[in-house]
């Protein structure tokens, strides 16, 4: 039985936030710790963004396209916490969809389960980094106050040169690195280092080391390189000729390879591997799915931003049970 919603002190957005998406939450999955991570400049970060649409239909309700039906958080839950990998997307700037990862993580973590992390934002040659985060955390012998914290969280940040390699506000991700150092997850880098992805984009080979360590030879099939292709071309308003784009979906699919084995890597018998990445890397039909072990149970779930006058989520394309198992819909 999972345990009921325990919150040491207000959590007004996160509150918020659930309580205004209507969803049956009678035994939620969320149960903090002493050492709580602090949610304050989250949650105003929240408050201020920019975000449309908050009163759309669909805002804030959570679907599973299997069935076509409308659920409720303890059957995401549920789902969770029973994967072997657990992918969740993302829209990289939408606050919103960080907080709704932070409660996803406490999903996946019901029991003392073995844990990984594994972040599509970080690269190989951040592992000292991440290395140094986990060393502080198990140096604090009581809980930090909360500008100890952040102090920390701050020098993390800039050791992984977050904003200076163009990712969003580091605030809006700080949330996910403290609640995974809480829970004494590993963390682990998903995104290749860009000495490796460059020479593949001028046409080099990859060796045969890499080529089977990465599962290469695990090719999408035609109709995934269209579907890709189709992708690459609308992300780029049309600008460069499809051809001109195989280069790009040569290293898509190897990001997602290179994330792939980091989850399986990381990933310990009874324990969940867990990856936070974009919703094109977490589709389950060419993503890093794809590359995970297949007798493992995966499971999938897609953060996607409403359209404005669509309010019939079959009429979304990420409404598709071969793309995502979950999709939850946000402003």
């Amino acid at each position: 039985m999972m345990p009921i919603l325990s919150l040491s002190r207000p959590h007004s957005a996160l509150f918020v936030l659930l309580a205004s998406a209507s969803l049956t939450i009678t035994a939620p999955a969320l149960s903090m710790g002493k050492a709580e991570p602090t949610k304050t400049q989250h949650e105003n970060q929240l408050k201020e963004a920019p975000l449309l649409l908050k009163d759309h239909k669909l805002a804030d309700s959570l679907w599973q396209p299997s069935t076509g039906e409308r659920i409720d958080v303890p059957t995401l839950a549920s789902a969770l916490s029973e994967a072997d990998f657990v992918l969740l997307g993302e829209k990289h700037d939408n606050p919103t969809h960080h907080l709704l990862q932070f409660l996803m993580l406490s999903m996946a973590f019901t029991t003392e389960r073995a844990g990984a992390i594994t972040f599509e934002m970080v690269e190989p040659r951040h592992v000292d980094a991440l290395a140094e985060a986990v060393a502080a955390k198990k140096a604090a012998l009581s809980p930090e106050a909360d500008s100890e914290r952040e102090e920390r969280l701050a020098a993390l940040g800039d050791a992984l040169e977050w904003e200076k390699r163009g990712w969003p506000d580091w605030n809006a991700y700080s949330l996910l690195f403290e609640d995974a150092l809480e829970k004494n997850l590993t963390l682990h880098p998903g995104n290749p280092n860009r000495s490796e992805l460059m020479p593949l984009a001028r046409g080099g080979d990859l060796s045969d080391e890499m080529l089977k360590d990465l599962r290469w030879d695990n090719d999408y099939d035609e109709a995934q390189k269209d579907s890709l292709l189709d992708e690459l071309y609308e992300s780029h308003c049309g600008m460069m000729e499809r051809a001109a784009l195989t280069p790009l979906a040569t290293l898509q699919r190897f990001k997602d390879a290179h994330m792939a084995r980091s989850m399986r890597q990381a990933h310990k018998e009874g324990g969940a591997s867990i990856l936070i990445a974009g919703n094109g890397h977490v589709r389950k039909d060419r993503g890093v799915a794809k590359f995970l072990d297949s007798d493992k149970k995966t499971v999938a779930v897609g953060l996607i931003e409403v359209a404005r006058g669509e309010e019939d989520p079959k009429n979304y394309p990420s409404f598709d049970p071969a793309l995502y198992d979950f999709v939850w819909f946000t402003d």
